[in-house]
């Protein structure tokens, strides 16, 4: 009886330990998510204007209708806009 109960405490000993060992490598496994900056409402929307304006930069001719200096004239503040982005974006 006294080799049966040793048999039986090592085969416990053994089963704990198997079960701790994968406890940790389930722990190491666990995904976490990458941190993601979010910004204001005011920020995001302030880059997407960036966009915009630089999307309408690079699409439009400066010869065409006058170009980025026609559409910087005529709203002095995208002028700002467009630059306070690009500085954001840097």
């Amino acid at each position: 009886m006294r080799n049966n109960n040793g048999k039986k405490s090592q085969k416990i000993k053994k089963q704990q330990k198997a079960a701790e060992v994968e406890e940790k490598s389930s722990k190491k496994q666990q995904y976490k998510p990458p941190k993601v900056k979010t910004g204001t409402a005011e920020e995001k929307m302030m880059q997407s204007k960036f966009r915009f304006l630089n999307e309408q930069l690079y699409t439009q001719s400066s010869v065409e209708n006058g170009g980025a200096v026609k559409m910087f004239m005529s709203e002095p503040k995208q002028f700002e806009d467009y630059h306070d982005g690009y500085r954001q974006q840097v």
